[in-house]
C-alpha cells in the first residue's frame, strides 16, 4: 500500500468512528501532501446518504 493510500485509510477510520486525527497523522499527511479535508467532507456526503428517511406521520406498514 502507498503511504498516502495508508494516510487516507486511517483518516477514513477516524472518521467512521468518530474519533479526530492524530497528531501523528496529521503530520505525516503534511509531509505526503495528503489534504485530509477531502476525507472529511467525502465522509459526511456519506453519513447523508445513507441516512434513513423516516416519516412520523405515516409509518410504513400503513403505506402497504
Amino acid at each position: 500500500m502507498h503511504p498516502r493510500e495508508r494516510v487516507i485509510s486511517l483518516a477514513h477510520l477516524c472518521v467512521t468512528k468518530g474519533e479526530t486525527f492524530p497528531q501523528a497523522l496529521i503530520d505525516e499527511a503534511r509531509r505526503l501532501k495528503v489534504d485530509l479535508s477531502s476525507v472529511i467532507a467525502t465522509e459526511d456526503e456519506a453519513l447523508e446518504k445513507t441516512k434513513p428517511e423516516i416519516d412520523k406521520e405515516c409509518p410504513k406498514w400503513d403505506k402497504e
